[in-house]
């Protein structure tokens, strides 16, 4: 199942509980401060064949009163038929929620033609509701997919 960028997926289940999940893809707005350095004019800069984007894939948990959100954002440049990971870190927000073990990693740094650049970020979560306690706790692990063509794939392991 294909994610548009501005229509997230979500499964709800019996018990009333709820995944969303999301992409979303930002073009880096200026040039790295080397190529601004290097006296490469903006003009020229934006009309190349490099572009810096900022990829991220979403997770987001409703269970009961709490609620959280994972992301995995992958800042990459495209050049060509290549796209090469920059770096790649995550997020977390949430109400009555809390997370740790949280990592990321780079499973392929460098997409070329059909052959996607990868990340991961994995993590522990556990919810908690006031005056009851801890009431459910898991772990989640998301993919990003980065095609050299300039989209991104979620791919949920966990």
């Amino acid at each position: 199942m294909h994610i548009q960028p501005t229509k997230p997926i979500n499964i709800t289940f019996p018990d009333g509980s709820r995944i969303e999940y999301a992409v979303e893809s930002h073009d880096t707005p200026s040039a790295p401060k080397s190529v601004a350095k290097s006296g490469v004019s903006a003009e020229s800069y934006s009309a190349s064949a490099v572009k810096y984007k900022t990829y991220t894939v979403k997770k987001t948990y409703f269970y009961g009163v709490a609620n959280f959100e994972v992301k995995l954002y992958t800042d990459v440049k495209h050049s060509g038929r290549y796209v090469y990971v920059l770096r790649k870190y995550d997020g977390f927000n949430g109400t009555y929620a809390k997370w740790w073990g949280n990592k990321t990693r780079t499973l392929d740094g460098t997409g070329y033609n059909s052959d996607y650049a990868t990340t991961e970020a994995y993590g522990y979560y556990s919810l908690d509701a006031p005056g009851a306690g801890n009431y459910f706790n898991g772990s989640y692990r998301i993919r990003a997919d980065i095609d050299p063509a300039g989209a991104v794939y979620l791919r949920v392991i966990d």
